[in-house]
Formats: structure tokens, C-alpha cells, sequence
């Protein structure tokens, strides 16, 4: 082989073609895992290798159409463009894609999301509950999103932008509990967001106690504070105190009072999901595929008539 041979040959084994095929290779071979089941669509999707391949994809792609360009091949210039934007809109889908929940009070500013999953570049919109309705679990939630209104029926996905999705799963009124030492002094006060028939616990200051706390299950549809918590609370593996705590009364031990109020405050559990268009996604794969197989086809021919 000349050394000219040898160095067209090199040339050829760095073509952004061959990185397109190396990069897409693996993409379609997920694909395919996933759409007989072997792979579940959404560990597809939130896999953060996908994204980087995709947007590896993308810009192999564009300089395999910068290249048939300048070549004077417009046809297939086309073609490889056209990929790389399908592969780009696709990457930065994935590198958005994020799924979580918010536990919301009425008019709270800036709640804590807890993300489950998240693209390189997601971000979790902000979000404020204006207004809940009189009822559970149905009925209308006016909401803030990103600085936009938004109207969501409970239990029903509503539309947020960017191919996101907000369900607000329920609404529930979170009890106001207060703990005071023996003098008066607050040491805390709180809504707690709790789950019905799910025990949870909190600290209040300095305190070394535990302050488990069970909600029953709402009777009826109206949207009302419950009228009575069970309680338990531990110092460290002993248990001072445990009974039910009615509305509007309070517990003493050790010199601490637990005092829970008669009224409380509405909260919202929303739920965020993406889901980017598997669909659209594997036709920009077999776009770029199709372009890769067109320009061998070319270059195959042009070697012949050579």
C-alpha cells in the first residue's frame, strides 16, 4: 500500500461518518433492547450515556454534512443537517428530562422538590400553590409555575411547557403543632405535611426529643384539619409519652408541652414528569443511520468508477 493509499485510508477511518456509526451503533441497540422489554423505556431515557451519545451524534453528524457540502453533494448535506437537528432536539430533551414530586403548602414560596430523576441540564420549575378547592381528592388547583398561572384538575396531568407534565396527586390540611418548654418559651412550631395512616417525626430545637406523629385517614371529602394526631415521642430509646392528641389540646411531659391546634393549613403533593418522544427520538437514530448508509452507498460508487 502507498503511503498516499495509506493516508486516504486513515482519512477515511476519521470521517465524522464513521463517529456517527459509532456513536449511533450503541443508541439503536438500546433502542432495540428496550422496545422487546429487555431495558424499561424510562432507565432508557434517564441514562445520562444516552444524552452524551445523542449530543456526541449530533454534532459528528453536522460536520458529516459540513463535509458532503463542500463536496458538492447538497442532497446528502441535507440529509446529515436534518439528523444532526432531529439528534440535538432529541439531546437537549433527554439533558431537560426530569421527574419528581413537591409537597406545597398554600402560598409557600419556593418548596423543596425531591428529584428522582434529572438530565444534565434539568432544572425544577418554581412553583407556588395559589388556590385548593373545598373537596378532595377532586376539584381545581390554581398554581404558579415558572411565573405562569396554571389551572390543574386533581389527579389529571396538565401541561407546563418543554414537554412537561404537573399532576397534583392530593391536597391535605397539615396540622400546626407549637412545643413549649416548662417557662413558656417556644422551642418550635410548625405545619406538618403529613401522609394519612403514615407515622412521621420531627425535632423541635434543641430538644433531644422525637416527636412521632400519625394522621388518620380524612373522613369524608372535605378538606379539613384532622381532629386528632396520635403521638409518640422518645428521648433517645425512651419513650416519654404516647396517646392520641386531640384538636385544640395539649400533652405534658418532662416539663414540655405539645400543644396542636385546632386549625392548620392546605397543602398539595404535585408530581413532575417529562417524557421526551421515544417515538421522535429513534426516527432521528434511523434518520442519521439511513444518511451513514447513503453516504458508504456514494462513496462505494464514486471508488467504482474510480
Amino acid at each position: 500500500m502507498t503511503t498516499a493509499g495509506a493516508a486516504r485510508r486513515a482519512a477515511g477511518w476519521a470521517a465524522p461518518e464513521r463517529a456517527v456509526a459509532a456513536l449511533v451503533a450503541p443508541l439503536l441497540a438500546a433502542g432495540a433492547l428496550a422496545a422487546v422489554g429487555w431495558v424499561p423505556w424510562a432507565e432508557l431515557l434517564a441514562a445520562r450515556t444516552v444524552t452524551i451519545f445523542a449530543g456526541l451524534a449530533a454534532l459528528a453528524a453536522a460536520a458529516a454534512g459540513g463535509r458532503a457540502s463542500a463536496s458538492g453533494r447538497r442532497g446528502l448535506a441535507a440529509a446529515w443537517v436534518a439528523g444532526a437537528l432531529a439528534l440535538a432536539a432529541g439531546a437537549a430533551a433527554l439533558a431537560t428530562r426530569i421527574e419528581g414530586e413537591v409537597d406545597a403548602g398554600l402560598d409557600e414560596d419556593g418548596p423543596s422538590w425531591r428529584i428522582a430523576h434529572a438530565g444534565l441540564a434539568a432544572v425544577a420549575p418554581a412553583l407556588k400553590v395559589l388556590e385548593v378547592p373545598a373537596t378532595r381528592p377532586s376539584g381545581k388547583i390554581r398554581l404558579l409555575v415558572d411565573g405562569r398561572e396554571v389551572v390543574a384538575e386533581a389527579g389529571e396531568p396538565v401541561a407546563v411547557g418543554r414537554g412537561r407534565r404537573l399532576v397534583v396527586r392530593d391536597v391535605l390540611i397539615a396540622p400546626a403543632l407549637s412545643v413549649e418548654r416548662a417557662r413558656g418559651e417556644v422551642e418550635g412550631s410548625a405545619l406538618v405535611k403529613l401522609d394519612p395512616g403514615r407515622r412521621e417525626w420531627f425535632t423541635a430545637g434543641t430538644l433531644p426529643h422525637r416527636f412521632y406523629v400519625t394522621v388518620p385517614e380524612p373522613a369524608g371529602t372535605a378538606l379539613a384539619a384532622p381532629r386528632s394526631l396520635h403521638v409518640r415521642v422518645q428521648r433517645g430509646k425512651l419513650r416519654v409519652h404516647e396517646g392520641d392528641l386531640a384538636a385544640g389540646s395539649e400533652a405534658r411531659f418532662e416539663g414540655i408541652t405539645l400543644r396542636l391546634e385546632k386549625e392548620g393549613a392546605p397543602w398539595a403533593r404535585i408530581e413532575l414528569r417529562s417524557a421526551p418522544d421515544a417515538r421522535a427520538i429513534a426516527f432521528a437514530v434511523l434518520a442519521v443511520a439511513a444518511a451513514f448508509v447513503v453516504a458508504r452507498r456514494a462513496r462505494g460508487l464514486r471508488g467504482a468508477d474510480a
